[in-house]
């Protein structure tokens, strides 16, 4: 009898003490935090183009961030409070805790527990890919000096990631590397759509892979990258720019079909965003070319709160 008691009781304190392999544990604590200040955090997929968070939390008054999380997956997420934004990497089945000054949040960002490591140096790579705006000066650069100075922060942030890559997963490098490359190539677009650009502009474009669905889960700038690719491109051979011509044009280039879509609807999203005056044709167009729902969702949701803010 008492040795049945007592495998009852360990067993109690097991199940009770045992997570559940399909959620994600958050635990979190920041300092100067005030009610007034917004309690809202959200939870966003990699180049979601859903406006909403895939989840919500909610801080406590006190600071306190203590929820659970069921996610489509482990992996890559954008967690957003307030003025504060960063990626990190959440695990099913395992705890994802930090702490913070909600005021000064960048400075004061550490990871403990689970996955420490792998979003500490996610974080500093963050930080490193920030400085960007700092060093390349859109306005007073020439193209040779927007090339030097993108050359220069690519450097640069390889010898960040060389140096921190140490027990951190060869697939978080790879991805740091990745990214940092495509969010650094947005630099580039953002200088050609103010200035005449060169041959020079249509090399920069040859470095990189822009027909590769697999990176849209892999890097937050990919999918903006791409579709900036694809306009320049337009652009450079002096054709009128729609939802239209911007289809015939990723067919011709043989563009992978689900990296399409994701083109063409966050080309449409970008345009209901901008009060598009023909933003219904544009949705109508979106509607009857692509089959990805959750794209036509996400281009929906756009599309009526663009409509509620003219009225």
């Amino acid at each position: 009898m008492k040795n049945t008691l007592f495998f009852l009781v360990a067993a109690l304190l097991l199940g009770c003490s045992s997570k559940d392999k399909n959620k994600i544990y958050v635990n979190a604590q920041l300092t100067n935090f005030q009610s007034w200040m917004g309690s809202q955090v959200d939870v966003y997929s990699p180049n979601s183009l859903d406006p909403d968070p895939d989840t919500t939390m909610h801080l406590y008054a006190s600071g306190k961030l203590k929820d659970t999380l069921q996610l489509k997956g482990t992996g890559y997420y954008i967690i957003n409070f307030g003025p504060n934004t960063f990626e990190a990497y959440l695990e099913k089945g395992k705890e994802f805790k930090f702490t913070s000054d909600y005021v000064n949040f960048y400075d004061n960002l550490k990871f403990e527990g689970d996955n420490a490591d792998m979003n500490t140096f996610l974080f500093n790579y963050q930080r490193e890919i920030s400085k960007a705006p700092e060093n390349i000066q859109l306005g007073s650069f020439d193209e040779k000096m927007m090339m030097a100075a993108i050359e220069k922060m690519e450097n640069d942030i390889k010898v960040f990631i060389d140096a921190n890559a140490k027990n951190i997963p060869d697939s978080l490098v790879e991805r740091a590397r990745l990214d940092a490359k495509y969010a650094l190539s947005l630099w580039y677009f953002k200088y050609a759509e103010r200035h005449n650009v060169s041959e020079m502009f249509i090399n920069f474009q040859r470095r990189y892979d822009f027909n590769n669905p697999k990176y849209l889960k892999l890097s937050f700038s990919y999918g903006a990258a791409a579709l900036k690719h694809y306009l320049s491109l337009l652009n450079l051979e002096k054709r009128p720019i729609s939802i239209e011509t911007l289809d015939v044009f990723l067919k011709e280039k043989n563009t992978d079909q689900q990296l399409r879509e994701y083109v063409l609807a966050k080309y449409a999203i970008d345009r209901f965003s901008q009060n598009d005056p023909d933003k219904a044709n544009t949705y109508n167009y979106l509607l009857n070319h692509i089959t990805d729902n959750s794209y036509k969702k996400a281009a929906y949701k756009v599309l009526i709160r663009s409509n509620r803010k003219q009225y």
